[in-house]
């Protein structure tokens, strides 16, 4: 069976991806007992020599992940014959020999190690970022050997994709343009059945990212692997509902929600059988470049690599991502334009970006994200931990460039829930960047409304004051927590009377189990009124709550764990089977409580940081880096972008902008901690 080789992605939002098989959970209730601990001076000085490899500038080296036979080999063919690391490599060696000479694969040419073992394989190449030529094959019926028939047909493919005609110098001209080919080589041993009731259940059970699916039907059979389901955004289950009308030749029996094609009634009326399978995934992350071991599509980031200089580092380049990939909007020209006048073009953020097929959607982001991404760039701007001059002058520019594109030009049209949380957002950039704003239009002579009327005009708080009411059937109960926090910090922000009011609300309706929801916006309000009013926030509930949040993330398990790029992430409910980038706001406030003497006691620190540092290793995991941008058409969009989860290959601005300032927090945090008490 072979596989076609281009599929046309599909135009919808991919779906959020699960699958991850469940872990235990950890707990710090018995290990850090607070009895245990010793307080005062000396203890902070023990504590900061325990981090000293994080408050320190040196950078230590990379987490030690390989991948095992026992973690992803999980199908064994007969005897002992199975697909290795090893071997899986040396596949990857002969399609590379195949590719760089541009022969014909053939089966003369394969290491007797990988005839015996290999029963699957799915071979992809890409040229500027684009697929030439893909090719899969599963060995369920036998004939040709899978890595041969895989490779042969992406070799095909490719070669009618390449440019150059087909004439006595084609060779030449191929072999000539191979090296700028990358290779994606999945290989895998024989598959086992599998016999599940409902395509709910294949979701379930298998681990998305890492499990392979495949139907047979007579001699027709369809596998999709691993790294296809990631590009294309596919639950295990609807990869198995895919594979199902392609070897059937019946779409109809690959319509999952129909109880009559289930895979139990297929089995009975088809006579199908069903199959599961874990590859081992090596390719090259750039043209000519080294074959590297890929888990979920990327690399397993260790947690030795989180040290202040790498934070450093990865607050810049994120900040960096979301200034290149913002679109001039000519929006605030001077008359006569002014030749010196760089910040008077205006910025829009776009969409959410999805890198394997190159589409955003929508083109340009919703102002609600686009404030946030002006707030992250402003923070990251003001502070002098995390860019240098040149970049934070930079950084506060193009903050004040995006606020000033929705302050100027809001959409029109009926208050909806969507409007309002623009507007919200809104006013938390507004009141945040208002210095900055400020100072461009008072003090840069190229505006034609500058000044303090324009600054007025542009107060977002006469839009927001409608779903101010926390009476009964106000339009604040419509919306998300998340916006109901950014809310209760605006107000504090504008130091609004009623901000305290409701701050208190918010806590009674969430509770314990649900302020992660609102974070950081509400915790960052409580301080925010406790300061204007010369109080204390909210202390021994957020101590609580910091705990159970605790509770609810993945521990860091033993090294060569198929769960090792999930440690760090939160699931927040026992059906949640992936974690996601919805957890930076959590992560955020954990940096500023870590951070505040109110809410860490000295003898606390090194815990505190310890599992902070925990969090932070999670996000950098679904940070796309050259590794993970290997099947980005545009790598360098993507790059440092951060995804829905380790298997959701869509870019989100708002979930790049609350990692940035996640990071931010953490790093003023560790700078907080080097002061003596």
């Amino acid at each position: 069976m072979i596989q076609p080789a281009c599929q046309s992605a599909s135009r919808e939002t991919p779906p959020r991806l699960s699958g991850a098989r469940p872990v235990r959970r950890l707990t710090w209730r018995g290990a850090w007992r607070p009895g245990n601990m010793i307080r005062g001076g000396a203890a902070t000085v023990a504590a900061l020599a325990l981090l000293a490899p994080v408050l320190g500038a040196g950078v230590t080296e990379a987490g030690s992940w390989q991948p095992t036979t026992e973690n992803l080999a999980i199908s064994p063919s007969m005897g002992d014959q199975v697909v290795t690391p090893d071997v899986a490599m040396a596949c990857f060696s002969v399609v590379e020999k195949w590719v760089r000479e541009w022969k014909e694969p053939a089966v003369a040419d394969l290491p007797p190690a990988a005839v015996a073992a290999v029963q699957g394989a799915s071979i992809t190449l890409r040229r500027a970022g684009e697929i030439v030529g893909r090719g899969t094959a599963l060995s369920l019926t036998g004939g040709e050997h899978a890595l041969v028939a895989a490779a042969a047909a992406a070799w095909r493919e490719a070669s009618d994709r390449m440019p150059g005609d087909r004439d006595a110098f084609w060779v030449e001209r191929m072999r000539a343009q191979a090296p700028e080919v990358m290779i994606s080589v999945e290989v895998c041993s024989a598959p086992v059945t599998m016999s599940p009731l409902a395509f709910d259940e294949v979701d379930r059970d298998l681990a998305a990212g890492l499990d392979g699916v495949a139907a047979r039907f007579g001699s027709r059979s369809e596998a999709i692997f691993p790294a296809t389901m990631i590009t294309r955004g596919l639950l295990p289950g609807d990869a198995l509902a895919s594979c199902i009308a392609v070897a059937s030749d019946n779409p109809e029996l690959g319509i999952r929600s129909n109880p009559l094609t289930q895979p139990p009634a297929l089995a009975k009326t088809h006579q199908a059988v069903f199959y599961r399978f874990r590859p081992f995934h090596v390719a090259q992350t750039s043209p000519g470049g080294p074959a590297r071991f890929l888990h979920r599509s990327a690399r397993v980031i260790g947690s030795r690599e989180i040290t202040t200089s790498q934070l450093k580092e990865w607050a810049g380049l994120m900040a960096d991502r979301l200034m290149k990939i913002a679109v001039d909007e000519p929006a605030d020209v001077t008359d006569p334009p002014h030749p010196d006048a760089p910040g008077r073009i205006c910025l829009k953020i776009p969409g959410t970006i999805f890198p394997a097929t190159d589409k955003i959607e929508p083109e340009y982001a919703p102002a609600r994200d686009q404030s946030i991404v002006a707030v992250a760039l402003g923070r990251a701007g003001r502070s002098s931990l995390t860019l240098h001059a040149g970049g934070s002058e930079r950084a506060r520019n193009a903050a004040v460039r995006m606020l000033r594109d929705v302050l100027q030009h809001p959409a029109g049209g009926p208050l909806t829930v969507e409007s309002d949380q623009d507007w919200i957002s809104r006013e938390v950039a507004y009141r945040e960047l208002l210095s900055d704003l400020t100072q461009e239009q008072m003090y840069l002579p190229w505006h034609t409304s500058r000044g303090s009327a324009a600054i007025m005009s542009w107060d977002p708080s006469v839009h927001v004051r409608r779903v101010e009411s926390l009476a009964e059937g106000s339009p604040r109960a419509e919306l998300p927590a998340e916006d109901r926090g950014r809310l209760a910090y605006a107000l504090a922000l504008r130091k609004a009377p009623e901000a305290g009011e409701h701050i208190r609300a918010l806590y009674r309706e969430l509770g314990i189990a649900r302020l992660h929801e609102a974070m950081p916006w509400l915790g960052w309000a409580d301080m925010k009124v406790a300061d204007q009013t010369q109080s204390q926030p909210s202390v021994p509930l957020l101590r609580e709550w910091r705990d159970a949040v605790y509770t609810k993330m993945i521990p860091m398990p033993a090294p060569g764990s198929e769960t090792a790029d999930l440690a760090g992430g939160f699931l927040w409910t026992s059906n949640q089977r992936m974690p996601t980038s919805d957890g930076a706001g959590t992560v955020a406030f954990l940096a500023t409580m870590t951070g505040d003497g109110r809410m860490t006691d000295p003898g606390e620190r090194a815990k505190e940081l310890s599992r902070l540092l925990s969090t932070l290793r999670f996000l950098r995991q679904i940070s796309m880096d050259e590794n993970s941008c290997y099947s980005a058409q545009k790598p360098e969009q993507a790059m440092w972008g951060v995804k829905r989860s380790p298997t959701e290959l869509e870019l989100r601005p708002g979930d790049s902008a609350m990692t940035l300032i996640a990071v931010c927090e953490t790093l003023r945090a560790i700078e907080a901690m080097k002061k003596p008490d």
